[in-house]
């Protein structure tokens, strides 16, 4: 049997835009939105914006749908409410990929992992170039966020969340889609 990615392709700095493995379990609910049924128990807004599942071209990538947060104030969020916890081991990483645009061009964002509904956060880290915290999202094209999460704690994992949140002030609408978060 093949270990590990069966195929992948790559930007020209080596990141993956697309990979095919067979290495870890999805642990993202719901992920490109796609189950109408399942949405508001999957996604939901942090803050004071509003969270909404879109099916209109544009705002989203790919498939029929797409995760949309309408921003209030500076820190609002939306999460994904994990489908399963991630191991409890000090240092085991997971890698965290999406799509994202913002109505308002330079919004930057952070993502960043729960294991207990919010109250303790793990920044996800490691973008393209190895160490930012924040990403600047294009108001016209979408943009592939790439990170690791770092585990750093050994307690269980009772309430596993993904936050991607923006970090000003501005009141952007920001779209999200094909939410991966692996091992």
């Amino acid at each position: 049997p093949i270990t590990g990615g069966i195929f992948e392709v790559q930007s020209s700095v080596g990141t993956n835009l697309f990979s095919v493995n067979n290495r870890g379990t999805e642990l993202a609910a719901n992920g490109g939105s796609e189950t109408e049924d399942t949405w508001t128990g999957d996604w939901e807004a942090v803050g004071s914006g509003t969270a909404s599942r879109k099916t209109t071209s544009g705002e989203y990538v790919t498939g029929i749908a797409g995760a949309e947060l309408v921003t209030a104030a500076a820190d609002d969020a939306i999460q994904n409410n994990l489908s399963g916890s991630p191991v409890n081991t000090i240092g085991a990483k997971y890698q965290v990929s999406f799509t994202a645009k913002s109505s308002i061009n330079g919004t930057p964002i952070e993502v960043l992992y729960s294991r207990d509904g919010g109250t303790t956060e793990n920044l996800c880290a490691d973008y393209v170039d190895g160490n930012d915290v924040s990403q600047n999202l294009s108001d016209t094209e979408w943009t592939k966020i790439t990170c690791t999460i770092t585990i750093n704690s050994a307690t269980a994992a009772t309430d596993p969340v993904l936050i991607i949140r923006k970090t000003n002030g501005g009141t952007p609408t920001i779209w999200i889609d094909n939410l991966s978060f692996m091992r």
